[in-house]
């Protein structure tokens, strides 16, 4: 018995459709807001510390643009990004009419920044606080250590460790400093800038304070010398907590190899260690 039906003699054979999945189209590039040739500026152009470059080179980073792009949240992706180096690339940009994606009517406040602090970046500018994080976990976060140690960290590699909205430090195999501030950066030259309650100053590696909680915001020292912040104003102490350079500029960034930038009155200059300014014509 044959199996064609007669009704179907004549009638083109119906095959199953095939499925040919579509190419992925590159995405098309956001269009930004901002002069061409301002996204186009390399991160080099911009007044970053050349940490915050190396850190962001290594995250395919390049130029003003790529970071336009990003929102708060995509820039807290990169791995040992924090709110000071956040703060430093939004000042960056901000001194060239630019903004993170969705910040539009972010008023970022104007404070000296470095590396690694907080309401700063590695200059000191003046303008609008960023609203705080909240952070209501009692839950303990310790960085990741990612090779595994025989013995403790040196300070300057030594871990920051959250519990209960309070930062301390941890050595890789204990708790070296309780987690009782606002927020803790880095050990540098032997002491730290902390913050607790909306004050900084520093401690040293066994939790003394050496320079009073008396500044509204505190970098890291760089060759002996620390910008510091106090009655909105920028200047810089030395390790033992003296005025070095008066409390007179907008802004502000740390010693590299005996030079730092200092803003005022709407002009950059190139200061040394013993307060000489060269203006920027």
């Amino acid at each position: 018995m044959s199996t064609n039906n007669s009704s179907n003699k004549g009638k083109p054979f119906k095959h199953k459709q095939k499925y040919y999945p579509k190419q992925n189209k590159p995405k098309e590039q956001e269009v930004l807001p901002f002069d061409i040739k301002l996204i186009e500026l390399s991160i080099e152009e911009l007044t970053l510390s050349s940490s915050t470059i190396e850190l962001l080179k290594k995250n395919r980073i390049s130029v003003a643009a790529d970071l336009c792009r990003r929102t708060e949240k995509d820039m807290y992706k990169i791995q040992s990004l924090n709110k000071k180096i956040l703060l430093e690339v939004r000042n960056a940009l901000k001194e060239k009419g630019m903004y993170l994606k969705g910040e539009m009517n972010l008023e970022v406040k104007e404070k000296p920044v470095q590396i690694e602090d907080k309401k700063t970046s590695k200059f000191a500018v003046s303008s609008k606080e960023v609203s705080k994080e909240e952070i209501e976990s009692e839950d303990e976060v310790i960085e990741p250590v990612t090779t595994k140690l025989f013995e403790p960290l040196e300070c300057s590699n030594w871990r920051k460790i959250q519990k209960g909205g309070k930062w301390g430090f941890y050595d890789g195999f204990k708790t070296v400093i309780p987690c009782m501030y606002d927020e803790v950066y880095g050990f540098v030259e032997g002491l730290c800038s902390v913050e607790l309650d909306e004050k900084c100053g520093y401690i040293d590696t066994h939790n003394n304070i050496v320079i009073d909680f008396k500044y509204e915001m505190a970098m890291s020292f760089s060759e002996g010398f620390a910008v510091v912040e106090k009655g909105g104003k920028c200047g810089y102490i030395n390790l033992k907590g003296e005025e070095v350079i008066p409390f007179i500029y907008d802004a502000a960034t740390k010693f590299e190899e005996g030079e730092a930038k200092v803003k005022k009155d709407g002009k950059w200059g190139t200061i040394d260690t013993t307060g000489n300014v060269v203006w920027i014509k």
